[in-house]
């Protein structure tokens, strides 16, 4: 039996010094408890709170950053690797990639709801468009600073199109890869939930959004724990999915 390593107890370590300086801040009075629950009183709001509309709201937010952030990563990826691997087209495309670029996601918020309303669509296309553009920029990045002698000893093998892209250079720039995701999955809920919160009807920031109109800060905290739960969980999940691909990209 394979037994936990150094940082799987610092996390645990770290988590309960944090649970122990939250108690006592609520205790000693340094924080009003109206504003910040303590732990105990926190688990008592939790066992009150409708759960099966609360797992409806976390799937819908799910499927929403699981469905921008795919679309969005792939069409990123594709993009970076068209335009890392030609200058004729970076050269074309540059002028308003590099206008585009600039505009955070949540400033398209308004756009996206007149152009999708208030549902999925607006949602999926914030998520998108900013996964889009850091999956592009990061592939991009490790395309052109790839080195060029990978290049020429994957075409003296024989190696040519996505073949070579896909045994070459994906290996190439995974570490790229790894941080365009990783930034990709943060962005994505940050979005998600910014959208939800300007207009929605469902998901984890339309809970958030109706905790803090409804002045329950209990229900505002849960829906802050389980944004960053699910994002943790998900990012972990992407990098085991990159990762492994690495002796699959070489084989």
């Amino acid at each position: 039996m394979k037994l936990p390593g150094k940082p799987f107890i610092a996390g645990c370590a770290g988590a309960i010094v944090t649970i122990g300086m939250w108690w006592l801040l609520v205790l000693t009075g340094a924080v009003d408890q109206r504003i910040l629950l303590s732990p105990l009183d926190l688990v008592r709001r939790a066992q009150s709170l409708d759960w099966p509309t609360v797992a409806l709201d976390v799937w819908i937010s799910l499927w929403r950053v699981l469905l921008g952030g795919l679309v969005g990563a792939l069409l990123g990826l594709a993009m970076g690797v068209l335009i890392g691997w030609s200058d004729r087209l970076r050269n074309l495309l540059n002028l308003p990639l590099e206008l585009l670029r600039p505009i955070p996601p949540l400033a398209w918020i308004p756009l996206a709801i007149i152009w999708f309303g208030v549902g999925d669509g607006s949602k999926v296309f914030v998520i998108g468009l900013g996964c889009f553009f850091v999956m592009l920029t990061n592939t991009e990045k490790g395309i052109r600073e790839l080195d060029p002698a990978l290049i020429r000893q994957g075409r003296s093998y024989g190696l040519r199109g996505f073949t070579l892209i896909r045994r070459v250079v994906f290996p190439g720039i995974r570490p790229e890869l790894m941080v365009g995701a990783s930034i990709s999955t943060s962005l994505a809920f940050a979005s998600l939930v910014a959208a939800e919160m300007l207009g929605a009807d469902s998901g984890l920031g339309y809970m958030l959004m109706r905790g803090r109109l409804d002045g329950d800060f209990g229900m505002v905290l849960i829906a802050i724990i389980l944004i960053a739960t699910l994002a943790y969980l998900l990012d972990v999940v992407v990098r085991r999915l990159i990762v492994p691909h690495r002796a699959a990209y070489e084989s």
